[in-house]
C-alpha cells in the first residue's frame, strides 16, 4: 500500500523531535525585529531573499505566507506587540495567481462548477453573494499589477492606527522568471 502523506508527516516530526535543541522552534514567544509577508505560491523561492531555517545564536525572524501575501492586520498585530517586530517587508511576485483570478475569474467559477458539483456550486454561490464575480475578487483581494498592490499595501499598513509610526516597512517585486527582487518601496527612505 502507498505511504500516505500524514504517515509521511508523522515519520518526519520523529525525526524533528530528536533534533537538539537550538534547532527546534522557541516554545516562548521571543522578540524579534523582521517580518517577511509574502505569497504561499510555492514557486515563491524564500532563498531568494535570504530567508532559511534559523541557526544557532541568530536572531528570531518570521515569514507570513499567504494567499498573494496578503498581509493579515490580526497576525500583524500580533507581531507588532507581542513579539515587538520593527521592520516588515511585504513582497508580492511576478505571475501571481490572484492577478490571474483578477483577470480570469470564470476560471475558478468553471473549477467550482467542477469541483462542487451543480447543487454545491448554488450553495457556494448563494454564500459568496452576488454578483459572483465581483464578490470573488474582494474575497479574494485579486489585484491586476503586483508592483502598484505592494506600494497600496505599505502605505495602507503605514498608515494604520494600529501600527506605531517607528516601524519601518518595505515593498518588494519578486521576478519568478529571473529571481530578482526589485525594491518598489525603500522602507529606510520613507
Amino acid at each position: 500500500m502507498e505511504k500516505r502523506w500524514l504517515d509521511e508527516i508523522l515519520e518526519k516530526n520523529e525525526i524533528y523531535a530528536q533534533k537538539p535543541d537550538f534547532l527546534r522552534q522557541p516554545t516562548t514567544i521571543l522578540p524579534g525585529k523582521r517580518v517577511l509577508v509574502t505569497c504561499m505560491d510555492p514557486r515563491v523561492n524564500l532563498e531568494a531573499v535570504g530567508a532559511r531555517p534559523k541557526q544557532e545564536g541568530e536572531e528570531v525572524e518570521r515569514v507570513i505566507l499567504t494567499r498573494g501575501g496578503v498581509p493579515d492586520m490580526p497576525s500583524l498585530f500580533v507581531l507588532l506587540y507581542l513579539a515587538k517586530m520593527k521592520e516588515f517587508a511585504f513582497m508580492t511576485h511576478t505571475d501571481c495567481g490572484l492577478t490571474k483570478i483578477h483577470k480570469d475569474t470564470q476560471r475558478v467559477i468553471a473549477g467550482m462548477k467542477e469541483r462542487l458539483g451543480e447543487e454545491g456550486f448554488q450553495r457556494a454561490r448563494a454564500l459568496i453573494g452576488e454578483p459572483l464575480e465581483e464578490k470573488i475578487r474582494n474575497w479574494l483581494d485579486t489585484f491586476e499589477d503586483p508592483r502598484e498592490e505592494v506600494k497600496k499595501r505599505v502605505e495602507n499598513f503605514k498608515h494604520h492606527p494600529l501600527v506605531p509610526p517607528d516601524v519601518i516597512a518595505h515593498g518588494l517585486l519578486l521576478d519568478l522568471a529571473t529571481g530578482k527582487v526589485e525594491v518598489v518601496v525603500n522602507g529606510y527612505q520613507s
